[in-house]
């Protein structure tokens, strides 16, 4: 009987890279809508005019955050001369 067990996953180079690409493009989306509608819940929830600085900069930390990150995997999903 085998001592372990061993998995072997197939996957072809270029849909790695497709969904890389979808992925950064959700994260690039997602963070633009966490800046704009975090800052704009809290000011539709709280009813006042003026928001803490931590709340907006915690949005924007987050919001940025995600940009960053979605283009780090965006421009690894970007095909490649060699790969077409």
């Amino acid at each position: 009987m085998a001592e372990h067990w061993e998995w072997t996953l197939r996957v072809n180079k270029r849909t790695v890279k497709s969904v890389s690409d979808m992925f950064g493009c959700f994260l690039r989306e997602g963070g633009i809508l966490v800046i704009v509608f975090g800052i704009l819940d809290r000011l539709s929830k709280s009813g006042q005019e003026q928001l803490s600085a931590h709340w907006v900069f915690g949005c924007f930390i987050v919001g940025f955050g995600a940009l960053v990150l979605g283009m780090l995997f965006g421009l690894w999903g970007q095909p490649h001369k060699e790969d077409e």
